[in-house]
């Protein structure tokens, strides 16, 4: 690891309430790769060993999706989609923002993840919740996936299968609409974060996704996926009254976040 990686990850820790805790465990004990992070009365489970450092830490502390909410109009209390949920770090950072929750439904594929998201959620949210261990495809169908501990670079693509590592489990695929109905029905999805490593381009390239025009407000990472370009799913948003709008950290060039005209 890079010194300067080394640095931020300190940084990141100060921000906790037990920062002393957490510098010693990591520097004396790195062999224990859980770790319990406070902060402002909540406790979130973190396991460095499988990499929720970048995924559950990174989504309270720094700005990458924090940098939106200035520009967001929410009712109180709003509702949050999480799609690619990690360990829960998104709406746990609504949440210390000061948005009040009406319910959270957040899905997250690797089970191993999933089981720290869930925990991480149902100790600190007081709304209603719906955490679902499952994946968003363009069609409902069945995945066999091996899975190790978890990784913020987890998807579906990349199955450890290939290695000969983890351990198999079977998945339900859920389409958008299948996940929309499944957790809001006909109410609105005040913000709806998707990261999913890839799997947005297969979500877009199918028609079973019209349900995203109940959304306010979308937080995506599109990324480059067999030579389609984010305009691909960007051209797609805007026909359906999204519009584009600006992000303050220029380092974030996969991070999206468009404006429901229709809704907001």
């Amino acid at each position: 690891m890079a010194l300067s990686d080394k640095l931020d990850g300190f940084k990141s820790m100060w921000r906790f309430d037990n920062r002393w805790q957490l510098v010693l465990s990591r520097l004396l004990f790195r062999d224990n790769g859980l770790n319990v992070y406070c902060i402002n009365g909540m406790r979130i489970l973190i396991d460095h060993h499988a990499g929720d450092e970048s995924g559950t830490r990174l989504a309270i502390v720094s700005p990458m999706y924090k940098q939106f909410l200035p520009q967001m109009t929410l009712p109180t209390p709003a509702n949050v989609l999480d799609l690619g949920g990690n360990g829960g770090g998104f709406p746990l950072m609504l949440e210390l923002s000061g948005v009040k929750l009406k319910k959270v439904a957040a899905v997250e594929f690797n089970p191993f993840t999933f089981a720290r998201m869930r925990f991480n959620l149902e100790k600190n949210l007081k709304c209603d919740l719906l955490p679902l261990n499952a994946a968003i495809t363009g069609e409902p169908k069945t995945l066999e996936l091996h899975f190790n501990e978890g990784g913020t670079a987890d998807s579906l693509y990349g199955d450890d299968k290939k290695s000969g590592m983890g351990r198999l489990v079977r998945i339900q695929g859920m389409t958008f609409n299948e996940l929309y109905e499944a957790a809001f029905k006909s109410e609105v999805i005040d913000i709806c974060k998707m990261d999913v490593e890839g799997a947005e381009h297969e979500v877009f390239d199918h028609p079973h996704h019209e349900a995203v025009k109940k959304c306010r407000y979308l937080i995506m990472e599109i990324h480059p996926w067999q030579g389609k370009p984010p305009e691909t799913i960007l051209n797609k948003l805007a026909s359906y009254g999204f519009e584009e709008m600006p992000r303050t950290l220029a380092d974030e060039q996969d991070v999206y976040f468009l404006r429901n005209k229709t809704l907001s």
